[in-house]
Parts: structure tokens; sequence; C-alpha cells
């Protein structure tokens, strides 16, 4: 089995409808929900829906029928500024 990336897409140039990707997991982090539906439209069944931070709101929609159907995982993950050093341990200890 072999993990990482193998495509990054920037949606700013092309709207993720037109790549007809299908992903097996999205990181959205904008905030904006017509791009998290997006995305989630682009994954694989059993695919991975991360969101990062906080959105425009308190509330978001999102599509739960899609998300039930397909059997989409969506979790969240929120940190403070400046948690972290800028070089976390991880990357001290693989150099």
């Amino acid at each position: 089995m072999q993990t990482g990336a193998t495509r990054a897409l920037h949606v700013g140039a092309m709207p993720l409808a037109q790549t007809n990707v299908e992903a097996d997991v999205l990181i959205e982090r904008t905030g904006q929900p017509q791009l998290l539906l997006d995305g989630i439209r682009s994954l694989r069944p059993a695919g991975r829906a991360i969101i990062v931070g906080l959105g425009p709101s308190d509330e978001m929609l999102v599509a739960m029928s899609l998300i039930q159907r397909r059997e989409i995982w969506l979790t969240s993950t929120f940190r403070y500024v400046n948690t972290y050093p800028r070089q976390s341990i991880w990357s001290r200890q693989v150099a």
C-alpha cells in the first residue's frame, strides 16, 4: 500500500466539477460551503472529507444524503495559531 498525494488541485484555476476527479481524500480549508459540497461530490465511495479551521459562520449545511449514500467519512480539525513551533518535532526527527 502506498500513501501520499498523487495529485493536488487548485480550484481557482479550474472548477472542481470540471476536473472529473474521484478522490480518496478531501482536505477543505477555505470554509466556503460550495467548495465543501463540490469536494464531497468528487469523493469516491467511502472517501474521507476533512474540514480544517473555521468557516465564515457558526453553521454550515452539508449534503447528508450524499454523505450517507456514498458512506463518506466527514471529520474536522482546528488548531490555534502558534500552537506548535515553526519546525515541528517530526521534521526534526526526520532530518
